[in-house]
């Protein structure tokens, strides 16, 4: 049987390593989601430089394609808001 992928988008206003409340609630979901074998992957969109907009790409510089990637190669998608 095929694992299941997650990624868990958080999006926290703080920047790392700054504390997240958003992400200790998010880790305690991957953690009961560890016991069930689902490859999980956290990403805290603060760390990345995503531009405002409405299309999958902005331009130059533009992150979001990156995380775009993780999103269509998953299974659950999971969005952590403060």
């Amino acid at each position: 049987m095929t694992a299941l992928k997650a990624v868990m988008l958080n999006c926290t206003l703080k920047y790392a390593p700054e504390v997240s409340n958003t992400e200790a609630l998010m880790l305690k979901v991957k953690a009961w989601w560890d016991t069930m074998d689902v490859e999980t992957e956290v990403v805290r969109v603060t760390d990345f430089q995503v531009r405002f907009g409405v299309t999958s790409d902005e331009g130059h510089g533009d992150e979001w394609p990156r995380i775009l990637e993780k999103v269509k190669a998953s299974d659950i998608i999971s969005i952590g808001t403060p």
